[in-house]
């Protein structure tokens, strides 16, 4: 794992990662599995919802009559469902896989609540050495402009049975409305993962 600085650019604020802890399961291990009824109730952080293809409350790096590269697995953590993204080649090109929070125009759900971790399960396997998992999560008291928390992680090690990820949160001065999250690869072609069971703590 790989731990960065980064300046958040706009906002001209330099955020350091307060670290996150992983611990591995086996698959459809239904043990500290919360899902997301008590703290991401209509969010979907269980992937169990789907209409088109596409996971409810969740954009993805789908292009219609283009490339599909997320998808539903049946490969859950918990539950009947989890989002399968894989990298493909498109018109000679390898095409990263990503979903993100909410809708393009407004990528973020709403809470009321601090939040100082935030959990999911994945898989990772890559193609190739030095690929990786970008974790991206925010917190916002309005968007875009009032950012709270920022916090950013690499995964870069394969694991072939569902982990867990914590990721520790900075401290935030005023209650969060808002939370967005992305998770993306960053890999060549035939690199895949999975995810399930996102939970706010």
């Amino acid at each position: 794992m790989r731990r960065l600085f980064l300046t958040f650019i706009g906002i001209g604020l330099l955020f350091a990662f307060n670290g996150c802890s992983e611990s591995s399961t086996g698959s459809n291990d239904d043990d500290n599995n919360n899902n997301n009824n008590n703290n991401g109730s209509g969010n979907n952080f269980s992937f169990e919802d789907w209409s088109g293809g596409e996971p409810v409350n969740w954009t993805t790096s789908n292009i219609p009559n283009a490339y599909t590269n997320v998808t539903k697995s049946s490969d859950a953590q918990s539950g009947s469902a989890a989002i399968k993204a894989e990298v493909l080649s498109f018109q000679g090109a390898p095409i990263n896989a990503s979903i993100t929070s909410g809708t393009a125009l407004a990528p973020y759900f709403e809470i009321d609540q601090n939040v100082s971790k935030v959990n999911f399960y994945y898989k990772f396997s890559p193609a190739n050495t030095g690929e990786y998992l970008s974790v991206q999560v925010s917190l916002y008291s309005s968007y875009p402009s009032g950012i709270l928390s920022f916090e950013t992680y690499q995964i870069d090690q394969a694991a072939s049975n569902y982990t867990l990820l914590s990721l520790d949160m900075p401290i935030q001065a005023e209650t969060p409305k808002l939370i967005q999250i992305s998770v993306a690869s960053i890999a060549t072609v035939g690199a895949t993962f999975l995810l399930d069971n996102i939970t706010l703590e």
